[in-house]
C-alpha cells in the first residue's frame, strides 16, 4: 500500500514538473519548490494561468484548479497530491495509467491565505479578502508592509533621482542614501522619452502652449498639436480619422463604452487587460468570458 501511494505521489509530482518545466522553460534543477512563483521565480501571470490550464486538462479536477489556490510550486503539487489520492482521484489516476492508492492518502498542503504568516504572504493575499468591511484588508496588509519593511523587502515606490534609463539612480529607503540600480521596470522600450530630439520638442512646446492644457479636449484642451498628431497617425494607418487617447487604459475605456452597449455581448479571454474589462462593464455591454487561450471554451 505504502509502495503504492509513494509511486503514485512520485508519477503526479513528475507530471506537474514537466508542466511547469515545460511552460517556464526553467531547467528542473533550477526550480525552487517553496519559492513565491510570481515574486521569486518572475512567472508572470500568463505562463501560471497556462500551466493551471495544463494541470486542469491532464488531471480533470473536480473542482476546477485556479491561480490563485496556491503560490508555490511545492503548494501546487500538494494540491494536485490531495485532489489525485482522494477517492475519486484514484480512478482518474488509473485512466492515465498512473500507479494509484488503494485508499485515499492526506498530503499536507499550504494553509488558506488569512491563516498564513506574512512571511509566507505576498501582494496577491491583499486583492481581495471576501470581507464587506471595506478597510479589512488594508488593516491586513498595514501589518504585511511593516513587517516587510522592517526585514528590507519592500521595494515598491521608492523615488528615482535621475532619468529612468538601463540605470537609473533610486532613493533607497533602508539604506537612507541615493544608489545606482539596473532598471528593469521600465516601459520605455524604445528609449524615446530621454531622447534629446523628443525632450527639445517638449521643452519647445511648453514654451510656446504652457506646461498643460488646462482642460479636457472636448472643451478647450485641444491645440494644432493634437490634430497634426492624429492626422498623421491616420495617414500612417491608412485610415480616414484617428483619435490619441492620454493612456492605453483610457484608450480601452474609451473606444469599447462607445461601440458597444446593453444591446451587444463582447466575448472576452478571461486574462484580457483590466482596461478590457472595464470597457465592457461600462458599456452594459453582455460579457461572455472564455479560458485563457482556450479554444475549446471559446
Amino acid at each position: 500500500m505504502t509502495d503504492n501511494k509513494n509511486t503514485a505521489i512520485e508519477q503526479i509530482h513528475a507530471l506537474v514538473i514537466d508542466v511547469v518545466t515545460e511552460q517556464t522553460c526553467y531547467a528542473e534543477s533550477d526550480l525552487i519548490l517553496d519559492a513565491p512563483m510570481e515574486e521569486g521565480l518572475g512567472i508572470d501571470s500568463i505562463i501560471l494561468a497556462s500551466i493551471v490550464s495544463e494541470i486542469q486538462k491532464l488531471f480533470m479536477f473536480e473542482t476546477r484548479l485556479n491561480t490563485g489556490s496556491f503560490n508555490t510550486i511545492q503548494a501546487l503539487l500538494d494540491i494536485c497530491h490531495n485532489a489525485m489520492l482522494s477517492d475519486a482521484g484514484v480512478q482518474k489516476l488509473a485512466q492515465l495509467g498512473l500507479a494509484a492508492a488503494p485508499q485515499a492518502v492526506c498530503v499536507s498542503s499550504q494553509p488558506e491565505p488569512e491563516q498564513r504568516s506574512t512571511q509566507a504572504q505576498t501582494m496577491r493575499d491583499f486583492v481581495a479578502d471576501g470581507s464587506p468591511d471595506l478597510f479589512s484588508k488594508v488593516r491586513k496588509f498595514d501589518q504585511f508592509y511593516k513587517n516587510q519593511a522592517e526585514q528590507g523587502n519592500f521595494w515598491y515606490g521608492m523615488p528615482l533621482s535621475s532619468r529612468c534609463e538601463n540605470r537609473a539612480t533610486i532613493y533607497d529607503g533602508y539604506q537612507k542614501k541615493e544608489r545606482e540600480f539596473l532598471m528593469f521596470a521600465s516601459n520605455n522600450y524604445l528609449g524615446l522619452a530621454n531622447d534629446p530630439r523628443v525632450i527639445k520638442a517638449i521643452c519647445d512646446a511648453t514654451q510656446k502652449y504652457g506646461a498643460t492644457n488646462t482642460g479636457c479636449r472636448l472643451i478647450g484642451g485641444t491645440n494644432h498639436l493634437h490634430l497634426e498628431l492624429e492626422a498623421r497617425l491616420a495617414a500612417f494607418k491608412g485610415r480616414e480619422a484617428c483619435i490619441v487617447f492620454p493612456s492605453g487604459y483610457s484608450a480601452n475605456l474609451g473606444t469599447i463604452s462607445a461601440l458597444t452597449g446593453p444591446k451587444d455581448t463582447v466575448i472576452s479571454d478571461v486574462y484580457n487587460h483590466m482596461s478590457i474589462q472595464d470597457g465592457c462593464k461600462l458599456s452594459g455591454a453582455k460579457r461572455r468570458i472564455y479560458k485563457h487561450n482556450d479554444m475549446d471554451s471559446l
